[in-house]
């Protein structure tokens, strides 16, 4: 069963811009990311998901549940989001403590998502000395102390280095372990690759393109092929004089930039990587690198969002 569903989810949010025509799914047990730039909507989204901001038209279900349901609604779901201020005077312990009882959690569930998170030495600590990403993991454990099915994070890492993202990623994909499914929207492609089941691109208010990693590249990868970094510019120029004197079947072009050579193939298979590195060694040719040509997230993401949005960035 579905998580979480949203059906032709439509929310003007001014005279330019509005959410509109949201489809989106969320298995049980799986994590979704959402990705795009910003002003795309995705605070926006997990705002109304979250029950925090009403839409126009269109469904909301958490567990089957219209969202407008909060009472049984806000059990099912826990909020990460962006900041959250917390009380300077108190100590981890004291602010858990107190958290635990505005929602009923039980002391061995607080005292085993404690050591979950990794927080257990710094529980007589007061919550102003705890570095950014223990304040994260904090975040995200209040979260859960009530056993909620979905939990929605918005940028759970921003402003993190890359040691301590690091470490938040391996608490939130711990989750997993508990049976919670997420949605996540962040900026960080390698975020979302690593943590999510599927991923979601939103642009400009409406979701493009939606799925799993292979089959978000696979759909918009235009290109087969390998590219050969060769020693210097000079080496890779006269192999790619080279290729064109050969007449190979299976390439339909070839260019070079600097040291790179970029082979553009008609499919692929196996044996054109055999056959290429074959003409590099017979040419005794100084290579570098040899790699399949592969469509990351990150030029999906370029090549789709709106021309405009770039150019708005310069």
């Amino acid at each position: 069963m579905d998580i979480l569903q949203t059906c032709e989810l439509y929310k003007k949010v001014s005279d330019k811009f509005s959410l509109k025509n949201i489809n989106l799914n969320i298995e049980s047990g799986d994590f979704l990311a959402l990705i795009g730039k910003n002003g795309a909507g995705k605070t926006t989204l997990l705002r109304i998901i979250s029950g925090l901001l009403r839409y126009d038209t269109g469904k909301v279900l958490i567990d089957g549940i219209p969202v407008e349901k909060s009472s049984k609604v806000n059990k099912l779901i826990g909020i990460v989001q962006q900041s959250k201020g917390l009380p300077d005077s108190l100590t981890v312990q004291e602010y858990v403590r107190f958290q635990g009882r505005l929602r009923n959690a039980d002391i061995k569930v607080l005292n085993g998502l404690i050591e979950i998170s990794g927080l257990t030495e710094y529980y007589n600590q007061y919550l102003s000395t705890l570095s950014g990403g223990n304040l994260r993991k904090l975040h995200i454990m209040l979260s859960i102390m009530h056993k909620p099915k979905l939990v929605i994070m918005d940028e759970p890492t921003v402003g993190l280095d890359p040691i301590v993202r690091r470490d938040i990623w391996k608490y939130i994909y711990s989750l997993k372990e508990l049976g919670i499914s997420a949605i996540i929207s962040t900026h960080y492609i390698d975020e979302a690759e690593i943590l999510s089941d599927k991923i979601a691109i939103i642009d400009n208010g409406s979701i493009v393109t939606s799925g799993t990693k292979d089959e978000i590249k696979k759909l918009y990868n235009e290109e087969n092929g390998l590219e050969v970094t060769l020693i210097d510019n000079n080496e890779a120029l006269s192999f790619l004089n080279e290729i064109a004197k050969l007449n190979i079947d299976f390439i339909k072009s070839a260019n070079v930039f600097n040291d790179k050579v970029k082979i553009i193939t008609n499919g692929y298979d196996c044996s054109y990587l055999l056959l290429i590195s074959k003409f590099l060694a017979e040419g005794a040719y100084k290579v570098k690198m040899i790699k399949l040509l592969d469509l990351s997230i990150e030029d999906v993401l370029v090549k789709i969002i709106s021309p405009k949005a770039l150019l708005s960035d310069i």
